[in-house]
């Protein structure tokens, strides 16, 4: 609610350039509100105690929480240090195709936030029910993967059109950084799954940190190489690299704790659905006129080819999804 009024008031009141102080502060007062709301049931909850602190809670609270918070650091290094290196060597247009192709992507890529929010206190709630755990975390796996490939699907065969009628033409050079960055939600989705849902929820703290040092480490160097030869193109093969970097880490990191064979069942029928549906949306070119409505039946038509080639494979996660929600009721 708070992120749709603040986008709300974003529209409403951000009318021109002198704006700027008005859309940073909506953000800022959206954030504050969003975290402070919590406080309040704590307060209910525990009184004046949760402001007292005790020397014994270091090595119980806060140790583990700067395990988590630094990495968190490092993050910045591929998440904003990439855009002063290429804006810095490339220059600003070519920023402004780095920058503004990865909008989106960010954007859509808070869905998976909000689904690991929901899922992680489960998942802690049950770690030592092994069975119930791990078909969670695969309902979880797939509901991430098939939404991130449709996400993907929907981006790459509508940057075409999208990038020119959102953006304006002059940024018509962006359409192949946005459908290859558009990578980066399935990258971070999936890895995200064993690292906020699995390794947090499981206490494996380093195993949560470790990835994000090398991805640092890792974007910084090879933008420093792609950048000056290829501007954007290379900031854009870096970051989604550096995701998937990422990503493969998350997974080895944690390989013992699991049967990949039960986890990454069915997975493939996935894949195939969009493979199939990225070969309709290219060779589909409907002669409308509107670009608007363009990308709107094509983004139908999709759609319809991706959710018809998994109900066709009948995957495991109907049955999972069955499962759960008889248990949850």
């Amino acid at each position: 609610l708070i992120k749709i009024f603040s986008l709300l008031f974003i529209f409403i009141c951000v009318k021109s350039k002198e704006d700027l102080w008005v859309y940073v502060l909506i953000n800022s007062v959206g954030l504050f509100v969003a975290n402070i709301i919590f406080w309040e049931p704590l307060f209910k909850r525990f009184g004046l105690k949760l402001i007292f602190f005790k020397l014994s809670n270091i090595k119980r609270y806060i140790i583990p929480n700067l395990i988590i918070m630094v990495p968190l650091i490092a993050v910045q290094f591929y998440t904003n240090m990439d855009s002063t290196i290429v804006g810095t060597i490339a220059g600003s247009i070519q920023l402004s195709y780095y920058d503004q192709s990865q909008k989106m992507a960010r954007l859509i890529l808070t869905i998976f936030t909000a689904i690991s929010t929901v899922l992680m206190p489960r998942l802690v709630q049950i770690k030592k029910n092994r069975a119930e755990f791990n078909m969670v975390l695969k309902f979880s796996l797939d509901t991430t993967l098939i939404l991130s490939l449709y996400f993907i699907l929907v981006l790459v065969v509508n940057a075409i059109d999208f990038v020119p009628w959102f953006f304006g033409n002059s940024f018509k050079p962006m359409v192949f950084n946005m459908q290859l960055v558009s990578l980066i939600i399935l990258f971070i989705g999936y890895g995200g799954v064993f690292a906020n849902q699995f390794a947090v929820a499981k206490g494996l703290l380093k195993e949560f940190a470790i990835p994000y040092y090398f991805g640092a480490v890792f974007s910084v160097g090879m933008n420093f190489i792609l950048v000056p030869r290829f501007g954007a193109n290379g900031g854009t093969v870096v970051i989604v690299l550096t995701e998937l970097l990422v990503c493969s880490l998350r997974m080895m990191l944690v390989r013992k704790y699991f049967h990949w064979g039960d986890l990454l069942q069915d997975e493939w029928k996935y894949l195939v659905g969009f493979i199939v549906s990225i070969a309709v949306g290219i060779f589909f070119n409907p002669a409308i006129g509107n670009a608007f409505i363009t990308m709107v039946v094509r983004t139908i038509i999709v759609t319809f080819s991706f959710a018809l080639v998994i109900f066709m494979t009948k995957p495991i996660i109907f049955k999972n999804f069955k499962i759960l929600f008889k248990s949850n009721k």
